[in-house]
Order: C-alpha cells, then sequence, then structure tokens
C-alpha cells in the first residue's frame, strides 16, 4: 500500500482550507490510517489536524494518509512522500512522488517514476494536487491532468510553473490494489484497467461469487458480470481496514474476522468461488476460507486472485512483509492451494497482468511480483 498525497494552493488573501484538506485526506482513507496534514498561512508552516473540517485558514495547504507517517519537517519546509529517496522542496528523485511548502510559500509537486500524481483546479480560486484523480472529484474541482513522470510544478502568487517529465512506469500494486477504482491514472480508468483483469479469471465454475470484504468485492462483482454467474454480498462488515497493513498476525485475525461475518443463507450448500484483489501470506483469504465452510456452510469453495502472488519486498518503499512471510515463496501452487484449505486457486501471470495494462497505455513496475 502506497501514501496517499494531497496539496491545495489559495490564489489571493488567506481561505478557509479545513474542508479541503479534510475532506481530501479522508477520500484517500483506503490508503491508511496515519494522517497528516500542514497549512501556511501568515505565521508560516504549521502541522494542523486533520480531522478538522473548518477553521484551517491559510494560502496553501498538503498532506498525506498512509499506514505510517510519511511527511518530513525541513529547516525551512515540510514535505509529504511515497518514496524511500531524502529529497528537499525542487528536487528531482528517481522513485519518490512528493508535494511540499516552504515558508515562503511556495509549493512544489513532483511526479516520480511508479507514483502518480494529477493536477486539477477550483474554479480560478485554488489550485489542487492529489495521488487520487477521485480526490479532486470530491472536493468539487476540475481535473487537468496527470503530471507527466520527472515534471516539476512549482506554484506561487504568481502563477504556475511547469519544467521537465517523460515517460514512466506505474506501481502495478497502485493498479491492481491502492487506487480508488473511480480514479484514473494518464487518461486511464483504473476501473476500465480492474474489469480487464477480472475478465483474465473466467471462465467460472460455481454456484455463487463472492469477494473477500472489501479488497475482492469490485473484483468479484466484475468477474460475475463478465462470466453470467450470481454475485452475491455474503459478508456484513462491522469495521472497515486493510488486514494486511497490520503488522500482528492477532491484530490482523481480529480485523479478518470483524470484515467477515458471513450471511449463511446466500452460501450454505452452494459451489463458492471467492475472488481477491491480491495475495500475500494467504493469512486473510484462508481465514474466510473457514468462515465460508465452517460457519455458512458452503459445499466447495475455489479461489481466484485479481493479480499474481507477491514474492519481493518493494525497493522504493512500499510497506511490506519480509519474503518468507509471502505465500508464493514458500508454496508450490498445488501446495498454497492445499494451505489455504480450497477446492481451487487460481490466479493471472505477471505476463498477462503487464499485457493488460500496455493495452490500455500504462507501463507497470511489476518487480514485487518477480522472484
Amino acid at each position: 500500500m502506497s501514501a496517499g498525497l494531497l496539496a491545495v494552493y489559495a490564489f489571493g488573501p488567506e481561505t478557509e482550507l479545513g474542508p479541503y484538506v479534510h475532506y481530501g485526506i479522508l477520500s484517500m482513507r483506503n490508503r491508511g490510517h496515519v494522517r497528516r496534514a500542514y497549512v501556511y498561512n501568515k505565521e508560516g508552516v504549521q502541522e494542523v489536524d486533520p480531522g478538522r473540517s473548518v477553521g484551517l485558514w491559510g494560502n496553501a495547504a498538503i498532506g498525506c494518509v498512509w499506514a505510517q507517517n510519511c511527511c518530513t519537517e525541513g529547516p525551512d519546509y515540510v514535505l509529504c512522500k511515497m518514496g524511500n529517496e531524502d529529497v528537499r522542496p525542487g528536487g528531482r528523485p528517481e522513485s519518490t512522488t512528493y508535494v511540499a511548502l516552504t515558508d515562503r510559500g511556495e509549493m512544489y509537486l513532483y511526479r516520480s517514476d511508479l507514483w502518480h500524481l494529477a493536477l486539477g483546479a477550483y474554479g480560478f480560486d485554488l489550485a489542487l494536487a492529489a495521488t487520487e484523480t477521485a480526490t479532486i472529484d470530491v472536493l468539487g474541482g476540475d481535473l487537468r491532468r496527470s503530471l507527466k513522470v520527472g515534471e516539476l510544478v512549482k506554484i506561487t502568487q504568481y502563477g504556475v510553473e511547469s519544467t521537465g517529465g517523460g515517460g514512466g512506469r506505474l506501481c502495478a500494486l497502485e493498479a491492481i490494489y491502492s487506487m480508488r477504482f473511480d480514479s484514473k491514472v494518464d487518461g486511464v480508468p483504473i476501473a476500465e484497467l480492474r474489469e480487464a483483469l477480472a475478465s483474465l479469471l473466467a471462465p467460472v465454475d460455481a454456484d455463487v461469487i463472492v469477494g473477500v470484504p472489501e479488497t475482492g468485492a469490485y473484483y468479484a462483482a466484475l468477474l460475475a458480470t463478465k462470466a453470467g454467474r450470481p454475485y452475491v454480498p455474503a459478508f456484513v462488515q462491522t469495521t472497515r481496514g486493510r488486514s494486511a497493513l497490520l503488522d500482528d498476525m492477532r491484530a490482523r485475525l481480529s480485523v479478518v474476522q470483524l470484515k467477515a461475518n458471513p450471511v449463511e443463507h446466500l452460501v450454505r450448500g452452494k459451489r463458492v468461488l471467492l475472488v481477491d484483489d491480491s495475495v500475500i501470506s494467504g493469512l486473510t483469504l484462508k481465514a474466510v476460507v473457514q468462515v465460508l465452510r465452517r460457519k455458512a456452510g458452503a459445499r466447495e469453495i475455489s479461489i481466484a486472485v485479481a493479480s499474481p502472488p507477491l514474492r519481493s519486498k518493494c525497493p522504493y518503499g512500499v510497506k511490506m512483509p519480509e519474503r518468507e512471510a509471502m505465500m508464493a515463496n514458500v508454496l508450490t501452487e498445488e501446495e498454497a492451494r492445499m494451505a489455504l484449505e480450497a477446492d481451487g486457486l487460481k490466479w493471472p501471470s505477471v505476463n498477462d497482468l503487464l499485457k493488460v495494462a500496455e493495452a490500455r497505455g500504462l507501463r507497470l513496475c511489476a518487480k514485487c511480483f518477480l522472484p
């Protein structure tokens, strides 16, 4: 999971920025639980509570949401980033995307290889930037474009300057997992890409199709449409959250139980195809299979995953478990099926994933799927 970045710049006098900061960061809560925000006003750059929707006056603001802190405070600036390189405002790192504010009221936006950043506007009054184009939509802004890879944008009260930019790649997990499906990358709808990935899982030999709560539901619904099989909402959620983001196994399994209380009537005695977007350790999938079989009475359970299994840690800063905790590194596909207590198991190849993206004009970094 990668960080969600937000930037808002007001041209003219100080403006109430609270709603833009609060709802902008809230719109990217799918990316984590640690939220940070900063506002620039006549008193300089100050950290603020992103939970406040009123009372944050200033000329500019930046923020982020992730599984850990992704903001750095310098002597005369603050910078929020996705990537593990050291960088200052105005820098051009290879694989770190950032938004930054200086104590002179200058805003810098930079898109690196791998991590997306989009630019938008709210009339002539505000410039908006975010990892997710959907965030700009949520804030009532107009999407202008995705920054080019390697493009640096500087915003001041005197205008907007842009330099550099060329071709590059997008992190595959952004396309598969992290981004909201109502966002776009370089003009390509994420929903279109995920629909194509779901199609790779057809044909289906099952009575009903079920999605792992939150992460697999969208893929399951798309596959059901493609395969002509009913999609059933077989789980009621008590809480929301990404169990894969939790380090402690007990906490992770507790979240799974809260996310996965089954509706027995919909699956009892039936052949179920369980769909998820990705597989790392397999703990979540196994827990859900056990719930469906033992508690809800499913007769048969097969698993379909919309992406290849992860095999390597990301060298660019995405939070991941160690290699030995990744199921595909220690088990064959048949051994994985047996360990998951499933009757069937399938996922696309890395080449299939890359071809689907390339057919839509996107180049993906897929290092985490390779040994």
